[in-house]
């Protein structure tokens, strides 16, 4: 119940969307343009983990390092079998 509050519709598209968008826009802007571009390995790991970083309330955490602790947490909750 502690976080129903960040997670209310009204504060998912008053707080979170903008946020969201925000991110996106900036690493689209980053793309290199009239060449092709793989979205998903100059766009997807990247937004996630910043995105991530803003929701933990870690900023200053390098993307790479998002990326690195996110891929750690799942592997090892991967490996209660």
């Amino acid at each position: 119940m502690a976080m129903a509050k960040a997670f209310a519709p009204k504060a998912i598209a008053e707080d979170w969307a903008p946020l969201y968008r925000d991110i996106v826009n900036e690493y689209l802007d980053r793309l290199p343009r009239g060449g092709t571009v793989d979205l998903f390995a100059e766009i997807c790991g990247q937004v996630a983990a910043r995105i991530l970083a803003q929701t933990l309330g870690i900023c200053e955490a390098s993307d790479a390092e998002m990326i690195r602790w996110s891929q750690r947490l799942i592997d090892g909750a991967g490996s209660f079998g």
